[in-house]
């Protein structure tokens, strides 16, 4: 059924199909006749409606209606479409399910206003996701960096918009918070090849465990 050149008549007939599977099958196709997403938008099985959620062909108006929808599931849905516009990212953005949060702030086309409220979101999963997002605004990820905790500040050490001075902060907060394994962390990998700061090494020398210094020996920067 997910063929996408399956013709319109025959998916019309099995829009009404009595299995869950085949209505959800019909939701995923890309190219689904409007009509068909509105019917299985108000389908009776929330998975139905969480794959009209997730279909980028999906219109603006029923995602509107879906990011309202009382199972958790559709709104993820709704979160993870690509096409979803940015006013209905910002309304998920303060949805009670961290994980529906999570995933506004791992849309690639979530705005800049959207990432800045998130880095204060009081989940640690959704601030880590906001701080990996290629397009985290440079004050969220100081925001990130300065409260963070040693998750949150790895992802933002892999962000491409961090630059070098928060790199190095970042690396620095994560050695002070952090347990044996984020050292060695940070001392042979976190930070390749931006692990230049000559106090930071020192710390990192000076560290009471051989394996954090064994670490810092292996880093080719």
């Amino acid at each position: 059924v997910v063929n996408p050149n399956c013709p319109a008549k025959l998916l019309e007939r099995l829009v009404s199909d009595g299995s869950p599977g085949i209505r959800g099958d019909i939701a995923q196709i890309r190219n689904c006749p409007e009509k068909l997403l509105v019917k299985l938008a108000s389908d009776e099985t929330g998975w139905v409606r969480s794959e009209v959620a997730k279909n980028p062909g999906c219109p603006n108006e029923l995602l509107a209606r879906l990011a309202t929808d009382d199972d958790a599931d559709v709104r993820r849905g709704v979160a993870k479409n690509l096409n979803c516009p940015s006013e209905i990212l910002e309304f998920l953005s303060a949805d009670q399910d961290w994980w529906i949060r999570k995933q506004v702030a791992k849309n690639s086309k979530c705005p800049a206003e959207t990432l800045r409220f998130q880095a204060k979101d009081r989940h640690t999963d959704v601030r880590s996701t906001d701080a990996g997002h290629q397009d985290c605004p440079r004050d969220a990820l100081e925001l990130l960096l300065k409260n963070g905790k040693w998750i949150v500040l790895r992802a933002a050490l892999y962000n491409n918009r961090c630059t070098d001075y928060l790199r190095k902060k970042a690396i620095e907060r994560i050695i002070r918070q952090g347990t044996l394994d984020v050292c060695k962390g940070a001392a042979n990998e976190w930070g390749v090849p931006k692990l230049r700061s000559r106090n930071l090494v020192a710390t990192l020398a000076a560290d009471n465990n051989t394996a954090v210094r064994k670490a810092l020996a292996s880093n080719p920067s």
